[in-house]
């Protein structure tokens, strides 16, 4: 299926990643106006680290928003994050994916211990209104594909509350007022169009939405699609807190909120970053790849590079690198200084010094080590950050972190 007619970049499996639309509204509102809970740093989560590892992010096909120039510091030609507009479809490919997604939609349907997965709280009654609504829009789309296309793209309701706020802010789509069986209708309709483009790329998928994809998958794990993105996963396992890995280093070098997505830039930016995500393409290239050799090659890779990340993630937790170190001693001898900038240099200067002599193995992973050194020395407690970064009265209560917990472990377990 053509995806995407020029100009504009082209989703890849190998250099993109495909996020919900409600994904990009969470973490908006999370930052713009300080919505904390554990769904919206769920959300701004998945977002920093598609940033800073993938080449491009895309957003899912909608007729109805498009980003502007308050969005300017993530979208554009020269920035990660793209729309895929609908009409850059060829109509027989648009037509032909949203018959797939409503035939997958009606069979949904028939899996009640799926249904409670969703945030949807549906009964019989809805369940029969929901099939009818789906089947109506069948006979749409057979007929109207642009009348069709608006019906896709309105609201969907069912998402999480920082999502809910961006949604009040864009025009009426005739979808706000509308009973619970046909809301149910939009999410299924959304959440199957979004993973049936994933053949075309990775999907990671909006807070609302992970319980349901995973058990559409049979719990198979981003990772797996993304074996790259999976070494990500392997980081976190091992650091001494449970905090999302790029968030954490992104909050411990913010001072205001709008820095947060500044930080992630800057680490896209970062050498080790550039590295890893020009070795991923070519990994990934080949682990779909026709021929056998090629794809065994790319799995022994990954294999390579996966035991290098937990060998240097040992050290870095055992005997620790030099700047390790020396971090640690000027904390306890002189805390008042922790926070310049000066002693940070130093530290940098020694951990680089610890990888003049590493191989091309480990340095596919650099970017993990570092970060994970990044993480450690200057990342305490998260809840203490968010309260830092956003203010005392934004922070996550012991259930909003187990919820998130909860929710990252579906993705990583």
């Amino acid at each position: 299926m053509s995806i995407l007619q020029a100009p504009g970049p082209i989703p890849s499996p190998d250099t993109s990643v495909l996020l919900d639309n409600s994904t990009y509204f969470s973490a908006k509102v999370a930052v713009g106006e300080a919505l904390i809970n554990a769904r919206s740093v769920f959300n701004l989560a998945t977002l920093l680290e598609a940033i800073v590892f993938k080449e491009h992010v895309f957003f899912a096909p909608t007729a109805v928003w498009k980003p502007t120039g308050e969005d300017d510091l993530l979208f554009g030609p020269d920035r990660p994050c793209h729309t895929i507009d609908t009409d850059t479809f060829k109509p027989d490919d648009l037509r032909a994916l949203f018959a797939r997604a409503l035939k997958e939609s009606l069979a949904d349907l028939s899996g009640e211990p799926r249904i409670a997965l969703t945030p949807h709280a549906v009964d019989a009654i809805d369940l029969l209104g929901t099939t009818n609504t789906l089947l109506h829009w069948n006979h749409i789309l057979d007929r109207d594909l642009d009348k069709f296309i608006t019906i896709y793209s309105a609201k969907v309701l069912g998402t999480d509350p920082a999502s809910t706020r961006y949604l009040a802010t864009l025009p009426h789509t005739g979808n706000e007022g509308q009973p619970a069986e046909t809301q149910f209708a939009h999410y299924l309709l959304r959440t199957n169009t979004a993973l049936h483009l994933s053949g075309a790329m990775p999907y990671l998928p909006h807070s609302n939405r992970v319980q349901f994809v995973l058990d559409k998958l049979q719990e198979q794990l981003p990772g797996e699609q993304a074996p790259d993105l999976n070494l990500l996963r392997v980081t976190e396992d091992r650091l001494p807190t449970s905090a999302p890995l790029i968030l954490t280093v992104a909050l411990s070098g913010a001072r205001t909120p709008e820095d947060i997505f500044r930080r992630a830039l800057s680490l896209r930016r970062e050498k080790t970053a550039q590295h890893f995500r020009a070795w991923s393409a070519t990994l990934l290239d080949a682990w779909t790849a026709d021929d056998s050799q090629r794809r065994e090659e790319a799995q022994q890779s990954y294999a390579e590079a996966r035991d290098a990340l937990v060998e240097e993630l040992a050290k870095l937790h055992g005997r620790r690198f030099h700047g390790a170190r020396v971090w640690q001693y000027i904390k306890g001898l002189a805390p008042e200084i922790a926070n310049q900038e000066w002693p940070k240099l130093i530290v940098r200067g020694l951990d680089a010094a610890d990888w003049l002599a590493t191989t091309a193995k480990k340095r596919r992973v650099a970017v993990f080590v570092e970060l994970a050194r990044r993480a450690e020395r200057e990342f305490d407690d998260l809840s203490d950050q968010l309260t830092r970064v956003f203010g005392k009265h934004n922070r996550l209560s012991s259930e909003e972190l187990q919820q998130l917990h909860f929710l990252r472990g579906r993705i990583r377990k």
